[in-house]
């Protein structure tokens, strides 16, 4: 399961005059697998709401760079195949959402790639230190959005698990 996270017009400038997009709950099928090499997950995802009506292919190839008792550092690069249908929800305009700077937009199917470096320090047995970056870049058709500020979306994170 993965969500996808929806907008509403107050959400920025650009989406004003734009029908809110719901959040959605996608969930499908994967298969993984694993070798000295690292590892790999190929799956299908539709959207279990209905909202978009859409799915999308995903594939992620994880290399680890370090692991051992107390570090775990990995780089994995990522391809998200939408479809027509999840695309054009999210990163279309419709007619009459189009304004005056903002034209009515029809998008395709779109491909977004994003490469991730992931790590965690284990404090002990039980408690660890998580973090991560990653950039993912919008496919063609989303990036063609005139939703879209930036084709590159930047995402950094810093947390703490505890084991129960």
């Amino acid at each position: 399961m993965e969500p996808r996270i929806g907008f509403k017009a107050s959400d920025g400038a650009r989406l004003a005059g734009m029908a809110t997009r719901k959040s959605g709950l996608f969930g499908g099928l994967t298969y993984s697998a694993e070798n000295n090499l690292g590892s790999m997950s190929a799956g299908y995802f539709a959207d279990l709401g209905g909202a978009s009506r859409g799915g999308y292919y995903d594939l992620l190839l994880n290399r680890p760079f370090v692991k051992n008792d107390r570090w775990n550092l990995s780089g994995t690069v990522q391809f998200t195949r939408l479809d027509s249908k999840v695309t054009n929800y999210y990163f279309g305009v419709s007619p009459g959402e189009a304004t005056a700077t903002r034209g009515p937009y029809t998008p395709g199917a779109s491909t977004n790639t994003t490469l991730w470096f992931t790590g965690q320090y284990n404090l002990s047995k039980r408690q660890a230190l998580m973090f991560g970056a990653n950039v993912m870049r919008l496919g063609g058709s989303a990036a063609g959005s005139p939703t879209v500020e930036r084709r590159d979306v930047p995402f950094l994170y810093f947390g703490f698990g505890m084991s129960l």
